[in-house]
């Protein structure tokens, strides 16, 4: 989290109920970069279901989801 709060993308605030419990939430600059990150994450995942198959993708995305149970 230290990187993401120097570079100005988390702000944290101590929790009302706990002094030693933090909440951190996105700056408006953190935002605007998960917005990009977003859109180029759901590109990467369109690209890979055009070329591995939609079934095989989601079988897969199964399979991985059974092991981290």
């Amino acid at each position: 989290m230290k990187p993401l709060q120097r570079d100005g993308l988390v702000s944290t605030e101590p929790a009302a109920h706990d002094g030693r419990t933090f909440l951190f939430s996105l700056t408006g600059k953190g935002e605007k970069i998960f917005d990009k990150a977003a859109i180029a994450w759901r590109a990467a995942q369109d690209e890979f279901e055009s070329s591995f198959g939609q079934g095989r993708a989601q079988a897969l995305r199964s399979e991985l989801f059974d092991i981290t149970e």
